[in-house]
């Protein structure tokens, strides 16, 4: 069944002394969350992603802060009375450390959510990979991967390229000359953004390796799927503000017309990402859960769509001069903004996005089949065609 899915970002200072506290808290759950007799998120049926994340005040001038974020199915009340039920003494236990937070409150579906929504915010962009499918849809095709996967290793790419063949469903060269012109003109106007933004051309970004601290490294590239959380500050400039605003409107509205399926401007190793302005304009926060290493990651963003990082994040202090085309700069400009994830939760953990889309695309032909007329006949031999 096709569901809306949406996302939870809730941001809230932490209590004076607090900060340690709540690393010590949240890295001892995060060691073993898929056995935590607390936090179990594996009981939120609607949970795809949910990760925890201190953000350091630094020289900002506001308190430390934790960030919550989860994506889900459904409406917000009926999953934040979920999460209460599935989670509530874990959730408790958090977010004590937080500044205002009631006793117990979790024990309150209306209190906690009251909480809840004063400290959340929408985000301006919210990419989701695959609309429509629900966690449990996602959980039940990967049943049915699993059951076909021998048989899919057998098939040759050649087999398939017969197949499109015969039921016609190769790209139409023509359409795609038509497609191909229109981009270029969308880009043309959007190097003018980039220029706009503060970013210079020229240059070559070849795929390097930048290292990171320890705290990053060793929470990071430890499973299929992992999260990016970066937290940046937005230039002391109304255009720089004009120009995100406008960017994540027009991106709302391109996907309006024409929902992504399975890609982000060609990177198809994201499962959700979101962009969100916060702090009265100031900052800019993005998450995203992808696929792969932090490396292979980042080079796949920057090679495929590269320009339109620089046009989002030009709009950043301390963005390389001349963009993502600084690879070196560009990746350590990441790694100078990116917190961990000291908690981080996935419902099909062992599931990249084209797994996902296979086994959709697997379960489909599969219930079609077995919803054939008569199937019950070919499978005991005796169907005939003109039976």
């Amino acid at each position: 069944m096709s569901v809306q899915q949406h996302s939870l970002t809730v941001f809230i200072p932490l209590e004076e002394g607090q900060t340690e506290p709540v690393r010590s808290t949240l890295t001892a759950i995060g060691r073993n969350l898929h056995g935590h007799p607390t936090l179990s998120f594996h009981k939120s049926p609607n949970t795809h992603f949910a990760r925890f994340v201190v953000i350091p005040g630094q020289d900002t001038g506001r308190p430390d802060r934790l960030l919550f974020s989860s994506n889900y199915d459904g409406n917000e009340p009926a999953y934040l009375a979920e999460l209460c039920s599935a989670c509530g003494i874990g959730l408790d236990q958090i977010f004590q450390h937080c500044k205002g937070y009631p006793a117990h409150a979790a024990e309150n579906p209306a209190r906690f959510a009251e909480y809840i929504r004063s400290f959340s915010m929408n985000p301006n962009f919210l990419f989701v990979s695959l609309p429509g499918l629900s966690v449990r849809t996602i959980q039940d095709d990967g049943e049915i991967g699993e059951v076909v996967e021998d048989f899919l290793d057998k098939v040759d790419s050649e087999a398939f390229s017969r197949l499109r063949r015969a039921t016609g469903v190769l790209p139409d060269p023509h359409r795609s000359r038509i497609l191909q012109k229109k981009q270029n003109f969308v880009n043309s106007l959007l190097k003018v953004v980039e220029r706009l933004a503060g970013i210079e051309t020229g240059g070559s970004n070849p795929n390097t390796t930048v290292p990171a601290p320890g705290s990053i490294t060793t929470l990071e590239d430890r499973h299929i799927q992992n999260p990016l959380t970066i937290f940046g500050t937005v230039k002391d400039s109304i255009l720089a503000r004009l120009i995100l605003h406008a960017l994540f409107w027009v991106g709302r509205f391109w996907f309006f017309l024409s929902p992504p399926w399975g890609a982000l401007e060609g990177v198809t190793s994201i499962h959700f990402a979101r962009w969100t302005i916060c702090d009265g304009g100031d900052s800019l926060l993005f998450e995203s859960n992808y696929d792969g290493s932090w490396d292979s990651y980042i080079d796949n963003f920057v090679d495929v769509t590269g320009p339109g990082l620089n046009r989002i994040w030009g709009n950043c202090k301390g963005f390389p001069r001349l963009g993502t085309a600084d690879i070196n700069s560009f990746k350590e400009c990441v790694r100078a903004h990116q917190h961990p994830a000291l908690v981080f939760y996935s419902a099909y953990p062992d599931l990249t996005v084209k797994n996902i889309i296979a086994n959709h695309t697997l379960d489909m032909a599969v219930q079609a089949f077995i919803r054939t007329p008569d199937i019950d006949r070919v499978f005991a031999g005796s169907y005939e065609i003109n039976d």
